[in-house]
């Protein structure tokens, strides 16, 4: 027995990835989690990291004597899946998003000559004037919590509508969540 990937949008109805991969792996042959994994209701939050908890056994399912032990496994906030760009780069646009304040949380890795960056649309795709990704102040490193902002301090109004859309471009970099500030 292993654990894997579950969502639902309902918590009715779950979904897995196709190829049902272990979460946690179990352990080789004569370690205390080599036969079965049971992981705890839910992670635990600690300075950025989710902690998984789960109890391992070096026997099958069905055993009538068995070895366990606790374990942990971490990772990063939000690590679960995230968007991908190599050196070639890459872009996406996010769903209608409510966006009052020039500044997008971000939980971002970034590689060698890699970045972040985002431009504020309007419903149909059109840039909003100051919001482009040239005026976008680049994001490097790896934080679970920057704030990407552009060069004004200006709100990306647009005919006083406060829905937008969100174009990100990539470049040897992963995002795994993003949050609009909006007040």
């Amino acid at each position: 027995m292993d654990t894997q990937v579950a969502w639902s949008w309902d918590l009715v109805n779950w979904t897995r990835p196709p190829q049902r991969e272990p979460f946690i792996s179990k352990g080789f042959t004569g370690e205390f989690d080599s036969q079965m994994i049971y992981t705890a209701q839910a992670p635990v939050l600690i300075g950025g990291k989710l902690y998984f908890y789960y109890g391992g056994f070096d026997v099958p399912h069905n055993s009538r004597q068995f070895n366990g032990a606790i374990g942990i496994a971490t990772l990063r906030l939000d690590g679960f899946c995230s968007m991908h760009a190599d050196d070639d780069g890459g872009w996406l646009i996010t769903r209608r998003e409510r966006v009052d304040v020039p500044e997008i949380m971000i939980n971002a890795a970034t590689g060698k000559d890699g970045y972040v960056k985002a431009e504020i649309l309007d419903l149909q795709g059109n840039i909003i004037p100051g919001f482009s990704m040239q005026d976008c102040i680049p994001f490097t490193g790896d934080s679970i919590g920057h704030k990407l902002k552009w060069k004004t301090d200006q709100s990306p109004k647009d005919q006083e509508k406060t829905v937008k859309k969100i174009r990100f471009y990539l470049k040897n970099a992963d995002i795994y969540s993003y949050i609009p500030i909006y007040v």
